[in-house]
């Protein structure tokens, strides 16, 4: 349940007062300047006999099959895109220092009742945004507070925390928490901290890239949990993975080649 929302100024606030101007375009929850770019696995798969897991192209597989498991967590924020997008049809008003936007967005049959805010910070803006809801069934929800998060005004940087609301204590924990930084087209950062469903921390995501140079790193904190790196360069097309400091290797032809 994420927003990936259209840049795009929104109407005039319709409160009255002092001209506060207009209010701040709609952020993007998923920025994808700062998402990895997997085309490499995905464009590329050797020809094999037998199984990927075994032969000469073993290395190459085995980092492909991890990278492209790991690159759904960096599309989660992506189910929230409804959600926030439906408040570039609604006018915001600006009340104490905070733009708000009212609307209700249908869900799974039932209608929600959102209340999205923006309130301006050093360099860019404090997002949140919070649920009504009632069934009618005995389920409801009084402002909850589904994310929140701060973007820089130009969107290269800034963080995203999204909540689950635990029904039997009517608490709020959150289950991803998401950084990105954009230096350039190609330097840029994304960190994901991911949560189970009691709060705790269950694994770390980390994604750098350098020029054609890219690495993602994984760490569990489950117990017996591992540490796993990939790397990977497009301009020489070699790169490697290593679990628990066991580095495997592949050449420019994705073949298994020793670890310099």
């Amino acid at each position: 349940m994420i927003a990936g929302v259209s840049l795009g100024f929104l109407g005039c606030s319709s409160s009255t007062g002092p001209d506060h101007g207009d209010p701040p375009s709609l952020p993007k929850l998923q920025n994808e300047k700062a998402k990895p770019d997997f085309s490499y696995f995905q464009q590329n798969n050797p020809k094999v006999s037998g199984t990927t897991m075994s032969g000469e192209y073993s290395n190459y597989y085995l980092a492909q099959t991890s990278a492209l498991s790991v690159s759904t967590f960096f599309s989660l924020a992506d189910m929230y895109t409804g959600f926030m997008s439906s408040a570039s049809s609604q006018d915001a008003k600006y009340n104490d220092g905070v733009w708000e936007w009212k609307y209700s967005y249908n869900y799974q049959g039932q209608s929600i009742e959102i209340r999205l805010t923006s309130k301006n910070v050093t360099d860019g803006y404090k997002w949140a945004m919070y649920w009504s809801y009632d069934t009618g069934t005995g389920v409801s929800f009084d402002n909850y507070k589904v994310l929140e998060g701060t973007s820089s005004q130009d969107g290269s940087n800034g963080d995203w925390t999204f909540n689950s609301l635990t029904p039997e204590t009517n608490e709020t924990i959150a289950v991803l928490v998401s950084q990105w930084n954009v230096t350039s087209d190609t330097k840029r950062t994304m960190s994901l901290k991911v949560y189970d469903d009691t709060g705790s921390l269950s694994g770390t995501i980390v994604y750098e890239q350098d020029g054609s140079a890219n690495t993602i790193t994984f760490n569990s904190t489950d117990s017996g949990g591992s540490s796993i790196t990939i790397f990977w360069d497009t301009d020489t097309q070699t790169g490697y993975f290593m679990e628990d400091g066991n580095k495997n290797c592949w050449d420019s032809n994705f073949a298994n080649t020793p670890c310099s």
